[in-house]
């Protein structure tokens, strides 16, 4: 994680474990999309994070959240 950057409270926990592990690259890509989906789109902040994970793990692989580089 870059110094000094604070990442978002997630909403779900079981979400907020794999996000957790996920590279810095990953975990960017998420939050971006989930502000993306919740403040653009409209969605509920939960399922917001929920599908951005899905869109997260189809762009960087499910395995992304195994490893953090």
């Amino acid at each position: 994680m870059a110094q000094g950057r604070k990442w978002v409270v997630l909403a779900n926990k079981s979400i907020a474990t794999k996000v957790a592990t996920m590279s810095e690259a990953a975990r960017e890509h998420f939050e971006e999309r989930a502000g993306m989906l919740e403040f653009e789109g409209g969605m509920a902040r939960a399922a917001a994070e929920l599908l951005a994970l899905e869109q997260t793990e189809q762009v960087f692989g499910k395995q992304e959240s195994a490893f953090a580089f």
